[in-house]
């Protein structure tokens, strides 16, 4: 894990990468929902938004530890989980966090299904919030 963020081109003859971003923390999460927009979680809770048509790429400080799984709410919202316990959402415009759900152990995985989302523990428990 090297932080580094890049894009293959599958259908290509020479099947060539080039980096498009480099960071000093490992990733450890990506979501591509919309086209033009890669999200990366890393290791320092970190929350990594680059523009594959702008290039610009904005961070914000999210969790205190690895951010683990990454999701578009509405688009709006950027709701993210991790191993500080804590599932967070983060308003796309203003940057703004709102901390919606908290666990006992640390959480590997979220969905939303219906306006509910559930978060997958580390011990096993699946928690659920009404968004």
């Amino acid at each position: 894990m090297d932080g580094n963020i890049c894009i293959t081109d599958m259908f290509s003859k020479t099947k060539a990468s080039r980096i498009v971003y480099k960071f000093d923390q490992p990733l450890f999460c990506l979501n591509t929902e919309k086209n033009d927009l890669i999200l990366a979680g890393s290791k320092d809770g970190t929350l990594i938004e680059f523009s594959t048509i702008t290039k610009k790429i904005t961070r914000t400080k999210v969790h205190s530890d690895i951010i683990r799984s990454i999701i578009y709410h509405n688009q709006k919202k950027i709701i993210t989980c991790g191993d500080d316990n804590k599932v967070i959402s983060i308003d796309r415009s203003s940057k703004k966090t709102k901390e919606i759900l908290v666990a006992n152990n640390f959480l590997q995985d979220i969905i939303i299904i219906k306006d509910k989302l559930y978060a997958a523990g580390y011990d096993g428990v699946i928690l659920h919030h009404q968004l």
